[in-house]
């Protein structure tokens, strides 16, 4: 914010402040007010609501926020009815006003725009590869349904250059003969699907996806398609006859380079040429004079009939010049009979109606967006969607194509002072009497002015203003402008709109991953707290460091938070040391702008509270938010951290705590307890390395080689002190399940070299993760889907454990519950199992589990479910051994291959079709083996107070794989259950895991003949008993209670793994994961505030009932940064807030609303598309004369309103330091409050 700006609120501030705290100093009787500390206010946590209701209210904000039904309500039937059918179709509605002197300008407007589509409608439609006459139909029958359903006034329909080039491309590229009859009918079929595509997005209200496509990527595309369709018209601009059917801007400038010599016709270039300039003067004529618009619309219908007028005298055709030739006259034949509903082009059919379907929206709503803000009347864009839709369809079956709101004709309709929608109807008369009666007088229309045509038209679109903006504004816009431009001119129309969504994306998810965290510091003067940079009056508090997080957090960005305030911390206290400052005893985080939590991001608080009480600095949060307040409560944070550490404000938590690298310090006591943590981890390893080869469908010396090799790779390079590396049973048995569907037979050789290329490739993705610092991608699979994929697993691997305990013999290769509940019922139908594998295998399950329960109870006998599988294993060997139980069934390890491992280097699949196999088990594996280690790495760094550095633990896990994989090792990992142990037993640094790969080497050297007698019953218990705690029910719960939306990534993970795949699951639960994000992103909370009662301070009415709004005035805040994706939803949403709080201080006969407020205090940022929506708010708020007011905006937002002169137009002076400034501004005097 400007200084200015800020020193000119600051002064309202200092004497509203004042004023309020010897108010608050003398009042001393309000309920709400913490006696002790008269300074304070509660902290306010909103009733809680039904779950039911929670739903209702949340699936009536997302798609019926405009309350579509209310005006159903208390009316009768008939009533309803004729509501319902004024609903789908507009025009009856406003049909009742309609008088002579709107058709006066109706008639006008259509016929202006008709004179600019007939010529548009000739040259669109050879864009598309089509015949001329298409582009007539579809400008005779689309804008006739539109007429009658459509809500925008000005928008003129028909065929538009960018989707007239994109379905024909679409369409060449599969079928290239585009004369033949296949092409026109899957033009149809794809015209039949676009509108099946608009109209479901209408009818299930899912207009919102069309605001993906950002206002920056629009332009880009735009510009990108104009010029290549610009380029593609050189081919009758220049009378060429032998042209590219590509795209291309490479292709296309061969193509006219290669023809220069003898391709080119000199009569049709003059022509062209001479039309062109004549187009190009008269639109900058009418760009001038905005009176003189027609002189632009009426000169391509000049252009055809001089130009059409001029052959035919000189028989111009005859010397090369192309023309049209034949126009096909009369009404629309029926084209019902001609879709594909079936065959090999329905697919393609489908696939190209949905990609133009939802380019041709896109672009009418923005531009009945555009006209409808100019106009001040409201356009509902999912009724837009239903008109489009229906208006498509029926297009389909009258033989016509895609079609949709022109720019050009909707600008030429508004300036000719256009009233309703029938301007439309006008434009389509006309041209339905061009197709009876004047079709024959094109014939000799050459095809050089109808590429004039298109490139007059085409020229607006190449918008360089609107890319400098977008440069000034914000840069990811701008990449994303020139990803969809370059994409669309250097490859082709569908990889622009690719690049451009996927671009956009990338900034939403790197916004939500990488949130700005900052500092903040008192205004001299008040009681107020800003960003230091922005204001650098601010003044820090000593002993006290303050930091506002800019963003709700979600399990995308926990951890980078925790660790960005720890750093903060770090940073601040070096500084402070050497500045010989007070050191920082307490931490304020302010959280205004954390508009949501989930339970990724409360673990992470309880994590960092944990780090600062060993750091002696108190943990406390000023200013949660209804929601955020609520979930803090049901996970016990509250508790944690203590109610009497989280205040209204930062001022309050001020007044109330304010002033008033391992191997150089390496020793004999670490190696002790590495020694012992080495030793007893390793008795728990070796039995599980054994069972979790059968998991992997490999040998069991496998696992003991991972065990040997990586964990001495992991202790020279990991951060980690507590890690305990090797073989883990979840990857196991995703490795084993990914290998078998690739390769059943599990003893061939080739299965074997899989395995050790699906390691090697985990290992480079891992090591790439690390190198390229692309760490924080593993947050995308949220706490919650780690505990429903990790539940799911638990027992999947328990259920496939069955057969080893009951010694089944045929048992299925799939994972899924019912399969392998199925094989345990045939075998016991069938009496396929073994009593004394069964009593082996269960006495050992019931010994296991019973030293689990100890080990849980007294934490000091943890060793005795350490040692436990161990015994298990000699014992029942001994014992099989002396029963030679061997013989009677049964099953036993028979064999462990003993010495070091063999060198596996050139096992490696680098060739063949088991390559991108290995890549994409190894990637799968390699990520989620990453998961686990980094969740166990965080949750034992937070335990011990020290730092684990993801990036290297990336470094660390991808380097041992890869040399794992070079030395016949299969995907390790950390391991829960032994870095568990390894912590309870001692460990002091990762030097334990050198002590247990030594142990292992010795068991490898000299004891594996001992288990030839291990029974694999034992086994099957050992896993059984090593996964029950991945079922984590307390934690199930707590998700339930704190997030349903994390609730149902974890359910959804769950029910994956157990009824699907482990693949399956893990793409389940990121997708749900995503969508969340995407949810909370899109639909952010606009929420009212009120002043509460002897402050200054303006929170949430819900959150403070006792709050009061002020006379006249309505305060909103927006709970999320503004982008391309909610930015209309948040312009709509103020305006539906200012009608519906108009409308209650109407019937309680209270002053009409003169002013909105907008806090700004939790909009991080801002692009060109919230820039866009704040300014139509503006006008349309301008027009109800309301003024429109900012509050408390941050650094980046203001610098971004600045470039774009938002700033200018809503004025400075109505920019303010906070709420309260406003208030005091324009509100009512102090004694009316």
């Amino acid at each position: 914010m400007s200084q200015r700006v800020s020193d000119d609120a600051m002064a309202e501030v200092i004497a509203e402040t004042r004023s309020d705290s010897s108010s608050r100093r003398h009042g001393g009787g309000d309920d709400d007010f913490v006696t002790d500390l008269p300074y304070m206010h509660r902290v306010g946590t909103p009733p809680k609501q039904p779950l039911f209701q929670e739903i209702k209210h949340s699936l009536m904000e997302t798609f019926f926020a405009d309350k579509p039904f209310h005006k159903f309500k208390d009316q009768s039937g008939s009533r309803k009815f004729v509501l319902a059918l004024q609903s789908l179709f507009p025009i009856l509605e406003w049909g009742r006003d309609y008088n002579l002197k709107k058709f006066r300008g109706d008639f006008v407007s259509g016929l202006t725009i008709a004179s600019l589509c007939i010529p548009q409608d000739l040259a669109y439609a050879k864009l598309a590869y089509l015949d001329p006459w298409y582009g007539l139909y579809s400008s005779f029958v689309a804008p006739l349904v539109y007429a009658f359903m459509g809500t925008s006034r000005d928008i003129a329909i028909g065929p538009v250059a960018v989707v007239s080039l994109l379905l024909g491309s679409l369409l060449s590229s599969e079928i290239s003969d585009t004369k033949s009859h296949d092409y026109v009918r899957l033009a149809f079929t794809a015209t039949f699907f676009a509108g099946v595509t608009q109209l479901v997005l209408g009818v299930c209200r899912l207009g919102f996806l069309i605001d993906f496509l950002s206002h920056a990527a629009i332009v880009g595309f735009m510009a990108g398609a104009a010029i290549t369709i610009a380029l593609q018209q050189l081919k009758g601009l220049l009378g060429i006859k032998n042209f590219t059917t590509k795209t291309d801007i490479v292709s296309v400038l061969h193509s006219v380079w290669s023809n220069v010599h003898h391709g080119w016709n000199w009569e049709t270039i003059l022509i062209g040429l001479s039309f062109l300039i004549f187009l190009l003067i008269t639109k900058y004529i009418a760009k001038r004079n905005k009176k003189l618009f027609w002189v632009s619309a009426i000169s391509p219908m000049i252009s055809v009939v001089v130009s059409t007028f001029f052959v035919y005298i000189t028989r111009a055709d005859e010397k090369g010049v192309s023309i049209v030739k034949h126009i096909k006259s009369g009404v629309n034949p029926s084209s019902a009979n001609e879709i594909f509903f079936s065959g090999k082009y329905l697919g393609a059919g489908v696939r190209i109606g949905i990609v133009s379907g939802m380019v041709a929206l896109t672009e009418a709503v923005a531009i009945g967006r555009t006209f409808a803000a100019m106009k001040d009347y409201s356009l509902d864009g999912n009724k837009e969607m239903v008109a489009m839709g229906t208006m498509n369809i029926v297009g389909s079956l009258t033989s016509c194509y895609v079609t949709t709101g022109s720019f050009s004709r909707s600008a030429v309709n508004f300036m000719a002072g256009c009233q309703t929608a029938v301007s439309n109807i006008v434009m389509s008369i006309v041209v339905l009497l061009t197709l009876l009666v004047l079709t024959p007088l094109f014939k000799y229309t050459p095809n050089a002015v109808l590429a004039s045509i298109i490139i007059a038209a085409v020229v607006n679109l190449v918008n360089i203003e609107a890319m400098v903006l977008l440069w000034k504004i914000d840069k990811f816009d701008f990449v994303a402008c020139m990803g969809a431009f370059f994409g669309v001119i250097f490859k082709s129309v569908e990889i622009g709109l690719l690049i451009a969504v996927a671009i956009s994306f990338a900034k939403i998810l790197l916004q939500v991953t990488r949130p700005r965290t900052a500092v903040l510091g008192k205004l001299p003067g008040t009681t107020v707290y800003r960003n230091i940079q922005q204001y650098p009056k601010a003044a820090q508090i000593p002993g006290m460091l303050i930091i506002r997080i800019d963003s709700a957090i979600y399990f995308s960005n926990s951890n980078y938070i925790k660790e960005r305030i720890l750093r903060w911390l770090i940073e601040e206290e070096s500084q402070r040391t050497e500045s010989e400052l007070p050191g920082i005893q307490n931490l304020i985080v302010e959280m205004s702008p954390v508009t949501d939590i989930d339970t990724s991001g409360i673990h992470a608080f309880e994590e960092l509270y944990k780090t600062l009480q060993k750091r002696e600095v108190q943990l406390i949060l000023a200013n949660p938010g209804p929601v955020v307040i609520e979930k803090l409560h049901a996970s016990k944070l509250t508790d944690l951290i203590g109610e009497d550490k989280i205040f209204l404000t930062v001022a309050d938590a001020v007044a109330t705590f304010g002033p008033k690298d391992w191997g150089r310090y390496y020793t004999i006591r670490n190696l002790r307890g590495d020694f012992i943590a080495g030793l007893t981890t390793a008795s728990l390893c070796i039995p599980q390395d054994i069972a979790y080869a059968k998991l992997a469908n490999l040998d069991p010396h496998h696992a003991l080689y991972a065990s040997f090799v990586t964990p001495l790779v992991y202790a020279a390079m990991g951060s980690s002190r507590d890690i305990a590396i090797g073989p883990a049973a979840v990857v196991s048995l995703l490795l084993g399940a990914m290998l078998s569907h690739d390769i059943r037979d599990h003893k061939s050789h080739e299965y074997l070299r899989l395995a050790f290329t699906a390691t090697f490739f985990a290992g480079v993705t891992q090591l790439a993760l690390g190198v390229l610092r692309l760490g924080f991608l593993i947050d995308f699979l949220s706490h919650a889907a780690i505990v429903g994929f990790m539940s799911g697993a638990a027992i999947i691997i328990s259920l496939q454990q069955l057969r080893g305990l009951l010694g089944i013999p045929h048992f299925t290769k799939k994972t899924d519950i019912i399969s392998g509940i199925g094989s345990v019922n045939n075998a016991i139908v069938h009496h396929e199992w073994n009593l004394e594998t069964i009593i082996i295998g269960t006495s050992c399950l019931i010994f296991l589990l019973i030293t689990k329960y100890i080990g849980k109870k007294h934490k000091k006998l943890f060793w005795v479910a350490a040692i436990a599988p161990m015994t298990c294993v000699i014992v029942s060997t001994i014992c099989v051994y002396i029963t030679r139980a061997d013989e009677k069934g049964v099953s036993t390890i028979n064999h462990i291959k003993g010495g070091l491992n063999s060198v596996s280097a050139n096992e490696i699949f680098f060739r063949g079709k088991y390559v991108v196999r290995g890549f994409r088990i190894g990637a799968v594996a390699g990520i989620v083996a990453l998961t686990e280690a980094v969740s166990i790495g965080r949750t034992f760094a937070a335990m011990k107070h020290y730092t684990l550095d993801g990036n290297k633990e990336m470094v660390a896990m991808g380097t041992m794989n890869i040399v794992g994989s070079l030395t016949s090792c299969f995907v390790a990992t950390g391991s829960f259950s032994r870095s568990a142990v390894n912590n309870m037993a001692g460990c002091e640094t990762a030097a334990s895991n050198i002590v247990l790969s030594i142990v292992v080497l010795l068991v490898l050297t000299l004891f594996t003949p001992v288990f030839k007698y291990t029974p694999n019953a034992v086994l099957s218990s050992i896993i059984i008993a090593a996964t029950t705690n991945l079922v984590n029910i307390n934690a199930v719960i707590m998700i339930w209670k704190i997030d349903k939306f994390d609730f149902m990534a974890c359910m959804g993970a769950f029910f994956g793994v157990i009824f699907m795949n482990l693949e399956y699951a893990l793409i389940i639960a990121v997708s749900i994961s995503f969508v969340k994000i995407v949810f909370r992103v899109t639909w952010p909370k606009v929420v009212v505030l009120g002043k509460i009662p002897g402050t200054s301070i303006y929170r949430n009415i819900e959150q403070y009932p006792k709050a009061f709004q002020i006379t006249a005035m309505l305060i909103l805040r927006v709970d999320s940064a503004i982008y391309f994706t909610n930015c209309n939803f948040v312009k709509d949403r103020i305006l539906r807030w200012l009608r519906y709080e108009n409308e209650e201080r109407a019937e309680c006969e209270l002053a009409e609303i003169q002013y909105v407020v907008v806090d700004m205090s939790a909009v991080s940022d801002i692009d060109s598309s919230g820039i866009s929506s704040f300014e139509r708010l503006y006008h349309s708020l301008e027009k109800l004369h309301v003024q429109l007011v900012l509050a408390n905006v941050g650094k980046i937002v203001m610098e971004k309103l600045q470039e774009s002169k938002l700033t200018e137009l809503i004025g400075r002076d109505k920019i303010f330091l906070s709420v309260a400034g406003a208030v005091i501004t324009y509100g009512p005097k102090r004694e009316e409050l």
